[in-house]
């Protein structure tokens, strides 16, 4: 994501519920912030629900914002887990439990050899992927978060949450062969 930066007198105005404030902090991130809610959901129209929730718990826990991490990406936090809740309840996600500790058999590297030139076809095949392949994959590849982490959020284990991103991958890696060969 682009780097953006919120000065303090916005993230006060925020806390002090001041109208201008919070629509100033919405129009810095709301392409970025956007993006995600698609990468999530793959329509407009789920990705804005995404946000207009996310921004109704930003502005009223203000109080959860510590200062400790950078506002943006607190705020990017928000929006990434109400995602999750998103496709968990309208999606009506099933986990399959594994047991199993699968070894990663690929490497990032056999992604990027088999490119997209097209920034837009390359994300709708990412969309594609299976509900539970698709957030492990964002969360592990874009949003830059741990299996551990990712298990947390998605009340998994650690061995199926790299087994999801090893199935991802899979995926990824056929479709894209598929189009190189064409």
């Amino acid at each position: 994501m682009k780097e953006i930066d919120i000065p303090y007198q916005l993230i006060e105005g925020c806390r002090q519920k001041r109208p201008e404030a919070q629509e100033a902090v919405y129009k810095a991130v709301y392409t970025s912030f956007m993006k995600i809610g698609l990468r999530y959901t793959g329509n407009y129209e789920d990705a804005a629900n995404i946000l207009q929730d996310s921004f109704i718990k930003i502005f009223t826990r203000m109080e959860g914002y510590t200062e400790k991490g950078g506002f943006v990406g607190w705020m990017k936090r928000i929006v990434v887990n109400t995602a999750i809740d998103f496709i968990r309840k309208e999606k009506q996600i099933q986990h399959i439990p594994l047991n199993e500790h699968h070894e990663m058999l690929e490497e990032e590297q056999e992604l990027k050899e088999n490119y997209v030139n097209d920034e837009k076809q390359l994300l709708a095949i990412i969309r594609e992927l299976p509900s539970m392949q698709l957030m492990v994959f964002n969360l592990f590849v874009m949003d830059e978060c741990s299996h551990q982490e990712i298990a947390e959020r998605l009340s998994i284990s650690v061995a199926t949450s790299k087994w999801y991103l090893f199935e991802a991958r899979k995926i990824l890696k056929k479709k894209l062969t598929q189009i190189h060969h064409v």
